[in-house]
């Protein structure tokens, strides 16, 4: 059996009414379809890459759709964070893809990642992701601080403490280790955005231009 159809009958396993089932076996199917990204490149014509993975690809994506779609707090649940942060990175790869329903189907699966993070969270990993990497070295204060008696009560508190704003980026990163956008927040959410541009105006398809205006507007409330 071919994968393309082999995903399509995992589509159709997933819209099944029986929900046991589908759980009891929801880990493999992940498993798989995260599998399937692997040999997943942006063709390039110019190579003479064939087209018949296009529509391999194409299903993939449908049925990551109806996964999504029926076990939506598979997004926010930490023990899925791998699966979610490879298949975001798949897409946004995919973003560049020459089939225009290719394109959909990732800024679709795009839009599902992004709706189950709230705005304000994500700017505020970026902000604290930002702050963390243009922080000022404490080797100067500590080198002006040899002269000190280690063994001092102040100074040993103040060691073992850590500031508010410090603690609280600490817990995020930690809650925030894997998932759609948790590593390198701040650069690849630019990145992310400016894909995103690069699809205005490059082909008619409607519903393409509204799914990446919906988009959009979600990195507008971030960035605001």
């Amino acid at each position: 059996m071919k994968k393309d159809e082999s995903t399509q009958l995992c589509g159709i396993f997933l819209e099944t009414e029986d929900l046991l089932l589908v759980d009891r076996h929801l880990t493999d199917i992940m498993s798989a379809l995260r599998c399937q990204f692997v040999t997943h490149t942006v063709r390039n014509p110019a190579l003479g890459e064939p087209e018949d993975n296009d529509h391999h690809v194409y299903q993939t994506l449908v049925t990551i759709l109806k996964l999504i779609s029926r076990y939506p707090e598979v997004l926010s649940d930490g023990e899925h964070g791998g699966f979610v942060q490879d298949i975001g990175e798949h897409c946004q790869r995919l973003l560049g893809h020459d089939h225009v329903w290719i394109r959909l189907a990732s800024c679709q699966i795009i839009f599902k990642l992004l709706s189950s993070i709230p705005p304000s969270t994500l700017a505020a990993r970026a902000n604290n992701q930002s702050q963390d990497s243009t922080a000022p070295s404490d080797s100067a204060s500590d080198q002006s601080n040899d002269s000190e008696d280690d063994s001092s009560p102040s100074r040993a508190e103040s060691q073992s403490k850590l500031s508010p704003s410090h603690a609280s980026r600490e817990a995020d990163q930690s809650e925030n280790s894997s998932g759609f956008l948790s590593v390198s927040t701040r650069s690849k959410l630019r990145s992310l955005i400016l894909d995103h541009v690069d699809q205005i105006g490059s082909d008619q398809l409607e519903d393409l231009m509204s799914q990446v205006m919906k988009n959009l507007v979600y990195f507008a409330q971030v960035c605001y």
